[in-house]
């Protein structure tokens, strides 16, 4: 029989070349899940150009039907039925679909589709939207509520000496890629993070007295910006803002389960865009969210534990001395149940001693340059 080829040509011991097929696998492993935030982003791309943006055609551009002209004669007009006159519509023509839960909620379906199940997944989800160090929460931290503009630096490595192979420098440049594709897929998650954020401080402003034009104009800014054209009504902004809060109802929910600091994690590495959070929340299943979401209960010590992402903190973070408002708006409940154990600006800027709580102090002594 034939000895089996080994792939790629690779040679060196048999100790190396397990080590090798290892690397292998979790490099295949990292492709497929970039894939599938490929897939994700491209339907996110898809439905914010079809949601709220109508495409009129140009008045100055000629029609290209041809139309056709017919006379008719007195005998054959006084044959016709009188015309009736159109009816009115009832309201308002709107881009906006019905408010009744959808039967096919396939957002909802995508959604817990990347939701890690084991840790495992909960690791590579992590790295692949290069958010599983300390270092990377810290500045994801300080980048969401404004603390810091010198945030989120590549950390792509340095490239090989001039006197590496030309196997090495292409392994280094493929390693690279990987590198920055991650950096595409963490901004992504960010992005779409912050985008829930603005809303809610929106429906924070709105309910401690501003307007509803005043509202939905600084929406509309942002929207044009991010999807390059919005013609978006009032009840379609509106119904944006009751979509924003609904990551926010789950989070607590799922906190309550026994996720703990993994029930924010979840709308930060997964969470899609915010039309699409539209289309979850008047979905039919979405109350039922909580209990389709596979509680893996988290380690006592990892980083993530010990800085909160909840929308509901981070709002207060970034009112900062306005945070009155936050508690004014009511959209949150009591202060004292938004706020996790060990998610207070005290506990952040505690620093820890002891072996156990090196994460701890790592996180705590960054965030002490910033709050």
């Amino acid at each position: 029989m034939a000895k089996p080829q080994r792939i790629n040509g690779y040679s060196g011991t048999v100790v190396e070349y397990s080590h090798y097929l290892e690397q292998l696998v979790y490099q295949l492993r990292t492709q497929v899940l970039q894939l599938q935030i490929q897939v994700q982003n491209l339907h996110q791309q898809l439905d914010q150009r079809s949601a709220p943006v109508q495409c009129q055609p140009s008045p100055t551009q000629p029609s290209s039907e041809k139309w056709k002209f017919r006379i008719e004669t007195p005998g054959e007009q006084s044959s016709k039925p009188p015309r009736k006159p159109p009816r009115k519509p009832t309201s308002e023509p709107t881009s906006e679909p019905a408010s009744e839960p959808t039967s096919e909620p396939s957002e909802l379906s995508k959604l817990l589709s990347l939701i890690p199940k084991d840790e495992n997944e909960w690791s590579a989800r992590r790295q692949l939207v290069c958010l599983s160090e300390p270092e990377d929460l810290v500045d994801a931290f300080c980048l969401l509520t404004r603390l810091s503009s010198q945030s989120c630096p590549l950390r792509t490595g340095d490239k090989p000496e001039d006197g590496a192979s030309i196997s090495d420098v292409l392994q280094d440049y493929g390693q690279f890629s990987i590198a920055l594709n991650g950096r595409r897929n963490h901004a992504i998650q960010i992005s779409n993070y912050s985008t829930v954020l603005f809303v809610n401080l929106v429906s924070i402003d709105l309910a401690t007295g501003a307007t509803l034009e005043a509202a939905d104009s600084h929406m509309k800014k942002v929207l044009k910006v991010l999807q390059r054209k919005c013609e978006a009504d009032s009840k379609y902004l509106s119904r944006l803002r009751t979509a924003a809060l609904w990551p926010v109802q789950q989070t607590k929910e799922l906190y309550q389960k026994g996720l703990m600091h993994r029930a924010w994690e979840i709308f930060v590495i997964c969470g899609p865009s915010i039309h699409n959070y539209k289309s979850i929340t008047y979905c039919s299943g979405s109350a039922e969210f909580a209990n389709k979401v596979v509680v893996c209960k988290p380690p006592e010590i990892e980083p993530q534990a010990e800085i909160s992402f909840d929308v509901a903190f981070l709002s207060k973070i970034i009112l900062g001395e306005r945070r009155s408002l936050y508690v004014e708006s009511g959209l949150y409940g009591h202060a004292k149940d938004r706020e996790c154990p060990r998610q207070t600006k005290e506990n952040l800027m505690n620093v820890r001693t002891g072996p156990a709580c090196n994460p701890t102090r790592t996180i705590t002594h960054q965030l002490h340059l910033y709050i």
